[in-house]
């Protein structure tokens, strides 16, 4: 057999993977508009493909009939004996290559628990998402980061994961990590601890340790995400926390952004009862806040 028509069988058989696949999915896609009956644990783990398919599939009618199917799969009604099934599945996704399909599984994730929401309250259960969140939060690609903090402000905002000391412990530790610059000889720099070396640091590039860079942003994010489930409210732990996060808004990027967006939208969603929300800080705190919003840094 020559390679030409190697190429071509190869070529034959890619088409009719793709129909194949585009079957299932418009079958799946009408199954669920038609059929009353709860959808059988065998469909939900089918997840990682159709989440692969969406996100590294050529054909674009492939990759819409996946973003149906999962539109729906996420609004379904789940038996209960089903939820570890689906839970089991979801993390499986989000340890996928694709950082797409780690990231389209927090919006499924989120849909999914709003809309069975009174049968996923055990505790168990809530400790799953909860972790799964806290995986993806220090994941390596900037978008699946930012997509699992929003997911969490979500979670607790509707009280589905709880804020309590020891997560916010476990968020002051990481935003804490040092980032030291890392010089050519491969020797760190003691002393490149403070804010300021961390820009020094940012212009260096490849220098720059990325683990620990992901683990601080991490921490960043997961204070954002608390602050920001409570868009009118301002609980007690919020001004210290604002205070720790101004800390860090001359980090290097994105962990800079994160922060003075999220000082922006307090300022914003806080703005017209600010005069109730102030009596919430010390003096020291409000001094501190009003000197980073009025900074040049603030609006670089």
């Amino acid at each position: 057999m020559d390679i030409e028509s190697s190429s071509d069988i190869d070529a034959e058989e890619k088409k009719a993977a793709v129909r194949l696949c585009k079957t299932i999915t418009q079958w799946l896609s009408s199954w669920f508009n038609r059929s009353l009956s709860a959808c059988p644990d065998e469909v939900f783990q089918l997840l990682p493909i159709i989440e692969n398919l969406q996100s590294e599939a050529n054909d674009e009618d492939l990759r819409e009939d996946c973003k149906t199917v999962l539109l729906c799969l996420s609004r379904v009604l789940v038996p209960e004996q089903s939820i570890n099934v689906i839970l089991s599945t979801i993390k499986e996704v989000s340890g996928l290559k694709s950082w797409h399909a780690r990231a389209n599984i927090l919006n499924f994730m989120q849909q999914m628990v709003f809309g069975n929401f009174f049968l996923v309250q055990s505790a168990k259960h809530k400790q799953t998402v909860q972790s799964l969140l806290l995986h993806l939060l220090c994941d390596e690609q900037l978008e699946v980061r930012e997509m699992a903090a929003v997911t969490l402000s979500g979670m607790i905002h509707c009280s589905y994961v709880e804020l309590n000391k020891d997560m916010l412990d476990h968020f002051e530790r990481l935003r804490s990590t040092k980032v030291k610059k890392i010089h050519k000889s491969g020797d760190s720099d003691p002393n490149c601890t403070s804010s300021s070396s961390l820009v020094d640091a940012a212009s260096a590039g490849s220098n720059i340790p990325l683990q620990r860079l992901i683990q601080r942003h991490a921490g960043v994010l997961g204070l954002s995400a608390c602050i920001q489930a409570y868009p009118y409210d301002v609980p007690d732990f919020i001004p210290q926390v604002l205070v720790d996060l101004s800390v860090h808004v001359n980090d290097p990027q994105p962990i800079g952004t994160t922060v003075t967006k999220t000082l922006s939208d307090f300022r914003r969603t806080h703005h017209d009862n600010w005069h109730d929300h102030k009596r919430m800080f010390t003096d020291d705190q409000l001094i501190t806040l009003t000197e980073v919003l009025v900074s040049p840094n603030y609006y670089a």
